[in-house]
């Protein structure tokens, strides 16, 4: 059987093209198949490698595999199948052959940073820094090593260890982008944003078209509250890539932390149409139409963001300062009443932060039931009764026991408050603001207990509205 010697006497397999790879690929399939492996082994070991070049996996295992059965004592070939294994995700099989390939090389530290990549995808993370680190006796000044170092202690948010290794790395090669790239986010991860943003810097000088580069100087600047030069770097990235979802929320985000709040408006609106079921992204943009004085589109837009998640207080609230806007009050106190059932805390007022407290509340009611009904003037055990009831969930008994106390001391505001409470549970709202508000004309500071009842809640523009604080 001939096959034409140019074919495989390409010397600038650099260019080869994909037609020619198939073709090489064909012929050496067609050598095993033959039975002239062995005569053209070399041939066969050529295009392993441009298979691993070119990523030819499965075409690249099956070479390598069919190889090793005429040479079983090749490291090379046992070193390129476990690559291919790596690729097709059987870390257990790469792993065998590493090991082999090591056992027949065993001063090939590239054996090793393979091997570790395996070990890593098994799990076995202190086996693969030690292949890592075994390669760098070696060859010291690997950086490819140090790198893959760093990236696992990073990914195990051992960031002072990663940054250790990292920083290595760039010792060897100061124009390693990404590993800059990388301590750049260790930095930031541990709150040394002026080195991350040096690093993020470094990254840029290197790879000035990298989006994901601008966009994390981004975020850097951001949080050192630079929003003008945050802007800057969100729309170089979003120059790059229009389509960057993220960069556009920040911006969006950068734009409102300046008043720039058309600009903010439209780069919510961008996310808008790159994701449409972003629920943060339309709360935001609620907000934004809210501070515009768009409130029917402020309205539309929480309408849509709850429709995704109704778990948003601030949602409700926003939603319901926009129905007082529009003299609507009783939706925008059915709005206040769900926002503030979606924040009470339990944990501050009712809760002990023992595990068996809804036990001990069951036998505080027992107790307090048998006092009322020996003695219905004891205003004590009425109060101890109310609270054990508003702590188990009891609305109803609830509110009939704070009945009782305020029928034997009118002004007390604990139990004005408490009873606010459970109406809003039992969804008799104008009541529940009614004696809300006597409760803190009474005693202001339970405001302040209001504020850790229901987190948030206070600062917000619905409530200054309800409650007179305009």
């Amino acid at each position: 059987m001939n096959f034409s010697d140019n074919l495989f006497n390409n010397e600038e397999n650099s260019s080869i093209g994909n037609q020619e790879l198939t073709l090489k690929v064909k012929a050496c399939k067609e050598y095993i198949s033959s039975g002239q492996a062995f005569t053209y082994l070399e041939n066969i070991e050529e295009v392993i490698q441009l298979c691993l070049e070119y990523d030819y996996i499965e075409d690249g295992f099956f070479l390598a595999d069919a190889a090793l059965q005429i040479a079983p004592y090749n490291s090379e070939l046992w070193y390129s199948k476990g690559i291919f294994l790596n690729s097709l995700f059987a870390f257990d099989e790469a792993l065998k052959c590493f090991d082999k390939a090591f056992s027949l090389n065993p001063s090939d530290s590239e054996i090793l940073i393979n091997k570790s990549i395996a070990e890593e995808n098994l799990g076995m993370i202190e086996d693969s820094i030690e292949s890592l680190k075994k390669s760098l006796v070696f060859d010291p000044n690997n950086e490819e090593a140090l790198f893959s170092i760093a990236t696992i202690y990073e990914k195990q948010e051992q960031f002072e260890l990663a940054i250790h290794y990292f920083l290595k790395a760039l010792n060897i090669d100061k124009e390693y982008s990404d590993a800059w790239y990388e301590l750049g986010y260790c930095y930031e991860s541990t709150d040394q944003l002026d080195l991350s943003l040096n690093c993020y810097d470094h990254y840029i000088e290197i790879e000035p078209y990298s989006s994901s580069g601008w966009y994390n100087k981004g975020i850097v600047l951001t949080r050192l509250n630079d929003y003008e030069k945050a802007i800057d770097s969100f729309e170089l990235a979003l120059a790059i890539d229009d389509n960057l979802t993220n960069a556009w929320f920040n911006c969006g985000i950068a734009y409102a932390n300046i008043n720039r709040l058309k600009d903010a408006y439209k780069a919510f609106k961008r996310v808008l149409e790159l994701d449409p079921k972003d629920d943060l992204n339309l709360l935001n943009l609620a907000k934004i139409c809210e501070d515009l004085d768009y409130i029917d589109k402020a309205i539309e837009y929480y309408y849509r963001t709850l429709k995704l998640n109704s778990s948003y207080y601030e949602a409700f609230l926003g939603r319901g300062n926009c129905f007082m806007k529009k003299g609507i009050e009783g939706l925008a106190k059915k709005d206040f009443n769900k926002a503030l059932l979606l924040k009470h805390n339990f944990n501050t007022s009712w809760n002990d932060g023992k595990s068996d407290w809804v036990l001990k509340s069951f036998k505080i009611i027992l107790k307090n039931k048998k006092l009322v009904s020996k003695d219905s003037s004891n205003f004590n055990a009425w109060f101890a009764l109310a609270q054990g009831y508003l702590k188990v969930g009891n609305w109803k008994d609830g509110l009939e026991a704070y009945k009782q106390c305020l029928l034997l001391q009118p002004n007390f505001p604990e139990a004005l408050y408490g009873k606010a409470v459970t109406e809003f549970y039992l969804r008799f709202i104008d009541d529940a603001i009614n004696d809300l508000k006597i409760s803190f004309l009474i005693d202001p500071n339970l405001k302040d207990h209001f504020n850790l009842d229901f987190p948030n809640i206070i600062q917000s523009g619905l409530f200054r509205k309800l409650f007179g604080n305009r």
